[in-house]
């Protein structure tokens, strides 16, 4: 099983290299090669992922967590892992997650905490089926604040191995609507109006 610890400044090349892979992989044949270049280029640039991180570890009602490989997870690599370079570091990470708080100001401050959003998880896709995504939605569950109730991830339709994967560790369906990831995309690059799955799963 891989080891999950949280995420530093040195994996996000990590992050950034498996967030590439996994969007080709699982969205090329929806959104088009062209634009999920385009987005990975933009959300996982190298600054945008280290300020991500920065703000995650500023807050008490979240977490950003990696997955490293079963080779670097097991003892004796644990034991060394704080003296590997930052390049084999790296290259060990194979999945990572980022969950929040929901931003929803209607919510009166009391219940403002009580839903949190899992905002990323991706998993290189050479080790899907790893059952690495799994340790990491169970990792981040056991991170968040126990204030929280529910869990809720959003996901396109259309993308069938991540519709899969959050039925298969729990999560139900609760609405479908329109994405806004529309507001990202040159209308010329897409078809027809996107639509995304809401998902949710007590904690």
């Amino acid at each position: 099983m891989p080891r999950i610890r949280s995420a530093t400044l040195e994996d996000v090349r990590a992050i950034s290299r498996i967030a590439r892979r996994s969007w080709h992989a699982a969205y090329d044949d929806i959104l088009g090669p062209e634009t999920v270049e385009k987005l990975t280029d933009r959300w996982y640039a190298i600054e945008a992922l280290e300020e991500s991180l920065e703000q995650t570890a500023e807050r008490d009602t979240g977490a950003f967590l990696v997955a490293d490989s079963e080779f670097a997870a097991d003892d004796k690599a644990a034991d060394t892992a704080p003296t590997l370079s930052n390049e084999a570091r790296s290259a060990s990470v194979v999945g990572f997650v980022q969950g929040t708080a929901a931003a929803n100001s209607s919510e009166p401050p009391e219940n403002s905490r009580r839903v949190a959003v899992l905002n990323r998880i991706y998993v290189d896709p050479d080790s899907w089926d790893d059952g690495v995504g799994s340790a990491l939605v169970t990792a981040l569950e056991e991170t968040l604040d126990d204030s929280f109730e529910t869990l809720r991830v959003h996901v396109l339709a259309g993308n069938d191995v991540g519709i899969s994967f959050y039925e298969s560790t729990g999560f139900e369906r609760v609405e479908t609507r329109i994405t806004d990831l529309e507001a990202e995309i040159d209308e010329t690059e897409i078809d027809a109006p996107l639509e995304e799955h809401v998902y949710e799963k007590p904690l």
